[in-house]
């Protein structure tokens, strides 16, 4: 008999793993600056992040995830008999002793048996994982992955997020501009080079890196104190270089 999870509980991953696909997503979108990325990209990185962290707690790898999912291992066969029982609209693509691909609700699953006893999980041909064995539990997920990775469904999670970055980046660039103007009235007639420049919008502050013909200037300031700061730090790190 195959059992299934409680719907809270699939609720609650599910909750998670939108969390946790947040996280890497806007991550990404900060590491990576893409300011200019395509909703059809955007789609597959936050859907991946998503199923993976669906697939981490199945597997019980992820000690983040304060719910527990139970999952007991089964078969190859048992798989399509629990596809069955509940009730997703699916079809049978092919089935043999090693293999099983079936469409769930317009998205296609590849679960396979390799050589070694490892197994391989195929969705979409965009998303792998591999498995000591199968689990119960990745049935009660199907139709959960099949509906939130559409990606008219899916978008309402990723493009707000997406609208965020891109408004920091702007706040951000508007607040470094404002800073470097002030850095090249206090250098003028100087020689000098910004190494590093940073912006935090939530802490309004900025993080600059100045190489000087005197020496170099680390700064980190708010931004409306930021002229005060600079003037100190200048004459700080000239009275260094006389000393030396």
């Amino acid at each position: 008999m195959i059992r299934q999870l409680p719907a809270v509980t699939i609720e609650a991953i599910v909750d998670y793993a939108h969390r946790k696909a947040a996280y890497y997503f806007y991550d990404d979108l900060e590491e990576l600056q893409q300011f200019n990325i395509t909703e059809k990209v955007a789609y597959y990185i936050y859907c991946g992040y998503f199923i993976t962290a669906i697939m981490d707690v199945i597997k019980g790898q992820d000690s983040k995830c304060t719910t527990y999912c139970p999952s007991r291992n089964i078969p190859l066969v048992a798989l399509a008999s629990g596809i069955k029982q509940r009730e997703y609209r699916s079809e049978v693509l092919s089935q043999s002793l090693l293999q099983l691909r079936i469409k769930v609700n317009d998205v296609e699953y590849s679960f396979e048996n390799m050589e070694g006893g490892y197994k391989i999980l195929r969705i979409d041909d965009y998303h792998v994982f591999e498995f000591d064995s199968w689990k119960e539990s990745i049935l009660d997920f199907m139709g959960v992955i099949s509906q939130h990775c559409d990606i008219s469904y899916a978008s309402r999670y990723f493009i707000p997020l997406i609208k965020k970055f891109r408004q920091a980046s702007i706040t951000k660039n508007i607040m470094c501009e404002t800073a470097e103007g002030i850095i090249k009235a206090r250098l003028e007639g100087e020689d000098y080079r910004i190494t590093l420049r940073g912006a935090d919008e939530n802490e309004n502050t900025v993080t600059f890196w100045i190489d000087t013909s005197w020496g170099e200037i680390r700064i980190g300031s708010p931004l409306e104190s930021f002229d005060d700061a600079l003037t100190n730090t200048i004459e700080e790190v000239k009275q260094s270089s006389a000393m030396w």
